[in-house]
């Protein structure tokens, strides 16, 4: 009797204990699990930096996050294993263009993965070390008019059914480059919400390895769209909400002023008109050594030219009508903005 008494208090015990430990990441079988996210959250975004925390049970063809648009056939694809060699990072954006990592990453680890990318080049960070540096057009395309989502732990376009055999903590995309050190400062700790913080899972919903199956949307913390959990068993100890990964609940990033001021450069700058015919001005405030860069969608540099007053004319009457790319840099940091010549 004593015996079955002690059992039963151990197990009510242990289940206390699960309960007690609120989840901080999510498992994805491998099988069929997947998180589908707004179309909006990687889209039609020139510049940005998409991080996550990732562990891996396999490396081969290991989908972090994907978008396939059949339309233009672009992508938007972070992954492991995916390039070819078993556990080497991997991302692909507009018209294809590929990022393969240097280093090869170990099943049973965690990693913290991040890509930041412009429409001139891409950087991939591991654990906060500068990997890698890839000089093209990295921008993501608009794709929400294709009918492929977009998706968390799963490839599902064209030649798809690729399913993460691991676990994802802190997905996070902002709107601006990050420099390695906001990179350091924000991978070890809970970001706060900032308005370039466009996506931000903190997966820290529900309760480690019981039943969750209430849950069925992904919070985003950023405010703007949760994501929609597929497939998930929410029960146990796979496929489901579990405690223990890097990031500790709570433990919030004190540094909350990025060193990568983009966005404050931004409001320093005014181009207008847009869309325009002949001229564009560009207006600096507050900027040393700023330089004008425009780019067209094919990421070809037409014209160079510093910026050497606060308000300069630029001619564009020269180029043919289309989408053009003002890429505005300084020592204060870069901005890049959409004009339209008619």
């Amino acid at each position: 009797m004593k015996q079955i008494y002690l059992s039963f208090l151990l197990t009510i015990f242990g289940t206390f204990l699960s309960f007690s430990q609120i989840g901080t990441h999510l498992n994805f079988d491998g099988v069929d699990d997947y998180v589908v996210i707004p179309v909006t959250t990687i889209n039609d975004l020139t510049q940005g930096t998409i991080s996550s925390w990732v562990y891996l049970n396999s490396l081969s063809n290991q989908t972090i996050c994907a978008k396939q648009d059949d339309n233009v056939g672009s992508y938007a694809i972070l992954s492991v294993g995916g390039g070819g060699t078993s556990g080497e990072v991997f991302f692909q954006s507009k018209n294809n263009v590929t990022l393969t990592s240097n280093a090869t990453l170990v099943t049973g680890q965690w990693y913290n993965i991040v890509v930041t990318f412009n429409t001139a080049e891409a950087k991939l960070y591991i654990d906060g070390v500068l990997d890698i540096t890839v000089a093209a057009d990295f921008s993501i395309p608009n794709n929400t008019s294709s009918t492929t989502v977009t998706s968390l732990g799963a490839w599902l376009g064209d030649g798809g059914g690729q399913y993460l055999d691991g676990t994802l903590d802190e997905f996070r995309v902002w709107n601006t480059v990050l420099t390695a050190t906001d990179i350091t400062n924000t991978k070890d700790c809970e970001a706060q919400a900032q308005s370039q913080l466009v996506a931000y899972y903190k997966f820290n919903q529900g309760f480690n390895g019981v039943d969750n199956t209430s849950i069925t949307a992904l919070v985003d913390a950023s405010g703007n769209a949760n994501g929609t959990l597929n497939n998930f068993a929410r029960t146990g100890t796979t496929s489901n909400f579990l405690s223990g990964s890097p990031i500790t609940t709570g433990n919030t990033c004190t540094n909350t002023t990025l060193s990568a001021s983009n966005f404050e450069v931004a409001n320093n700058i005014k181009i207008y008109p847009n869309p325009t015919n002949n001229f564009v001005t560009v207006e600096v405030n507050n900027l040393t050594s700023a330089k004008l860069q425009v780019v067209d969608i094919a990421g070809k540099v037409l014209m160079n030219q510093s910026l050497n007053t606060s308000s300069n004319t630029i001619n564009v009457s020269q180029l043919p009508t289309g989408l053009y790319l003002f890429k505005v840099s300084s020592n204060e940091g870069t901005t890049i903005s959409k004009i339209v010549k008619q």
